[in-house]
């Protein structure tokens, strides 16, 4: 029987971050032993991360005594744009280019800058997919990489928090009836309904580094004594006829956690009614507190005099072995810590709901040359081998040897010769795959002309003709050239399987001008003279049902023919300027 797989949990968050070791069999995992290390943040400031990152990730993994190994580490949240989509019901092979045409749209940064990755987390058999689309800027998770590899550890997963307590959270519990996961941190509070296959997430800024800030402000005290306060003296207050506790301080501490707790009740309120009218949800019938502000006391008796249903603490432990290492009495007070944790380790067992991983390149590339240290290491220890042999005979055969040597030394030329031919084919393939890329953007594109022409289409009153259609930018019409550097002469035929003369380049690349965003759609056309006369507002709720179509920020008519009692037909001219996530981006 195969051993126990052993890797390492990394949760980052907002003032702390935790690593749990974990042994995944099968479908159980252990928590061999844990760690929460603070990071000695203050998240009010803007201070660079990094150096605390890697501070406490040495320090964790240190204290915890553990070797290399695999690493599963989850993303800051605040970091990690998340987004649900919907998408039209079509065939599974389509849906990776559908969700990337939707990913230049959406992520709000340029689509090469970022790490992004989709799950399907609901749809499907004839109905609209729904989608959950992540990225994150490429330098802040090449800056986790380089905190985890300079630790001497290879990551192999980067995870989203709230996915992986969605995984933790599937683990305990099917698909009974709708549940609302609410993980109350420093900086965010998440909220996460689960109903059957169907998830929804949100992120609300309200949590607890308001009530210390408002701990700070009624105490006059800097924001490390105000945390001290809040985790030695805090309480959510009753409210109501409860009596004030004897600590007068406590006290105060109480009323201000009550306030922001208020606060956070009527955005998840606001939550639940956009769930069950926007998406289609049912009220939650059980909510569960996660995170590091839920281990307030009185926190779930608050949401349960609020929403009126069972409100409990998230046991992310419940089926998870526990350790000989492990303090269970520790474990169970820090058990709204743990819930990434144990969803991170749940991704070596496989076969999890929700499985995207925001990896950058530069970890690829690392993991790529891991894959391949094995067949290196055997062909180190056949080329040993072989000079060991040589060796040995050495002392009975010294010319034998010389010719041996001589031998190794031509085949050693001739692999590096084929070194060199390789290295020059993965140059052309590199490039090829650049190209690639860049082709795989312009047919994304195409889906853009679809959309358009049925928003057009849908809104063309009886009468009116639409003859033109052009894109624009900035008011005037697109140019789209392009500058092909010409091949160079062609020199004498080659023989089969022969490389290109040395004194001949290669051909220089296409050189293509890139052309700007096309912000504006022109159309001209015509509208009967019939139709005009008895309905003189034809052309204005054309110009209105573009407006409704939510494609264009601005529509108005340019020019319109005045009737001169003869013509058929009388020519019109409308410029619909697009929102900006809308315009179509012509640049390769």
């Amino acid at each position: 029987m195969a051993s126990p797989q052993r890797i390492l949990c990394i949760d980052v968050g907002s003032t702390n971050l935790k690593v749990g070791e974990f042994a995944v069999d099968g479908r159980n995992i252990t928590l061999l032993k844990y760690r929460i290390q603070d990071l000695g943040l203050d998240p009010n400031k803007d201070q660079e991360r990094f150096p605390f990152i890697l501070e406490g990730i040495q320090k964790a993994v240190a204290a915890l005594g553990s070797k290399p190994a695999p690493v599963y580490c989850s993303l800051l949240g605040s970091n990690v744009f998340v987004k649900f989509i919907k998408l039209p019901p079509v065939t599974p092979d389509q849906i990776d280019q559908m969700v990337g045409y939707e990913a230049q749209q959406n992520v709000p940064f340029p689509i090469a800058d970022v790490v992004w990755d989709y799950q399907l987390v609901g749809g499907g058999n004839g109905r609209e997919y729904e989608v959950a689309l992540t990225a994150i800027k490429g330098e802040f998770v090449e800056e986790m990489g380089t905190a985890i590899g300079t630790c001497k550890l290879l990551p192999k997963v980067f995870d989203v928090g709230i996915f992986a307590l969605v995984n933790a959270f599937r683990y305990h519990h099917s698909g009974e009836g709708c549940n609302l996961l609410i993980d109350i941190g420093a900086k965010t509070t998440n909220l996460v309904f689960l109903e059957g296959n169907k998830v929804f997430c949100r992120s609300i800024q309200i949590a607890g580094v308001q009530i210390t800030q408002n701990i700070s402000n009624e105490f006059q005290e800097p924001h490390a004594a105000a945390e001290t306060l809040k985790r030695g003296k805090g309480y959510v207050g009753l409210g109501g006829a409860y009596a004030d506790p004897p600590d007068r301080d406590a006290a105060r501490i109480s009323k201000i956690a009550r306030s922001v707790f208020t606060r956070l009740h009527a955005e998840v309120t606001r939550s639940i009614a956009f769930f069950r009218n926007q998406q289609g949800g049912s009220t939650p019938q059980a909510v569960y507190l996660t995170g590091g502000t839920a281990a307030m006391p009185y926190a779930d008796l608050f949401f349960n005099e609020k929403l009126s249903v069972p409100v409990m603490r998230f046991n992310p432990l419940e089926n998870v072995g526990i350790g000989p290492e492990v303090d269970q009495q520790a474990a169970t007070a820090d058990l709204v810590y743990l819930g990434t944790l144990v969803g991170l380790a749940l991704r070596a067992q496989g076969d999890c709901p929700i499985e995207v991983n925001l990896i950058p390149k530069s970890v690829k590339i690392k993991q790529s040359q891991k894959s391949r240290g094995p067949l290196l290491v055997v062909s180190l220890i056949c080329v040993a081998g072989a000079f060991g042999i040589l060796g040995g005979s050495a002392f009975v055969r010294a010319q034998q040897i010389k010719a041996d040597t001589a031998k190794l030394e031509s085949a050693l030329a001739s692999r590096e010769t084929v070194s060199r031919r390789i290295q020059a084919v993965e140059g052309e393939l590199n490039a090829n795959l650049a190209r690639a890329v860049m082709l795989e953007r312009l047919a994304a594109q195409r889906a853009f002309w679809p959309v358009l022409l049925n928003a057009i289409t849908g809104k063309v009153p009886v009468g009116v003709w639409v003859t033109q259609m052009n894109l624009q930018a900035n008011g005037g019409a697109i140019d789209v050239p392009v500058v092909t550097t010409p091949p160079p002469p062609p020199g004498p035929a080659r023989g089969p399987g022969r490389g290109p003369q040395a004194a001949q380049p290669p051909p220089a690349p296409e050189i293509l001008n890139l052309v700007p965003e096309a912000n504006e759609l022109l159309l001209r056309g015509y509208v009967e003279s019939s139709v005009q006369e008895a309905d003189q507002g034809v052309l204005n709720r054309f110009e209105q049902g573009l407006m409704a179509s939510g494609l264009f920020e601005e529509v108005k008519i340019a020019d319109n023919e005045s009737p001169d009692g003869d013509a058929i037909a009388l020519r019109f001219t409308i410029r619909a300027k697009f929102k900006p996530e809308a315009a179509l981006d012509l640049k390769p």
